[in-house]
């Protein structure tokens, strides 16, 4: 990305060499190319790596978030979802603003 202007924090900026590059090979528009060199895709970037960004899968997701100990439930969850078995879906609403919900 190249910096066209910039005024009092505001920056303008046209993409760049690799987000020509990344537009051509993909066949998408400049801006999305220019997306996704901002998170980090170059013309080296693999396929796979590329498609991970333009379509995540929730697991590919749960790995990056640390849920801590949850984080091996919160997976469970989301592999019953793909076996389609039942999950429950409890959800509590309080006048006072404050909602919970659980996945079981």
């Amino acid at each position: 990305m190249v910096v066209i202007c910039s005024k009092d924090g505001f920056n303008i900026y046209r993409p760049g060499q690799t987000a020509t590059e990344i537009a051509s090979r993909l066949d998408c528009s400049l801006f999305q190319a220019a997306l996704l060199e901002m998170r980090g895709v170059t013309s080296e970037t693999t396929d796979s790596v590329i498609n991970s960004w333009l379509c995540p899968d929730m697991e590919s997701m749960l790995e990056q978030l640390d849920l801590g100990a949850t984080n091996s439930v919160a997976v469970d969850i989301f592999r019953s979802l793909n076996e389609k078995s039942d999950v429950v879906v409890y959800g509590d609403y309080d006048v006072d603003g404050i909602t919970a919900t659980v996945l079981a």
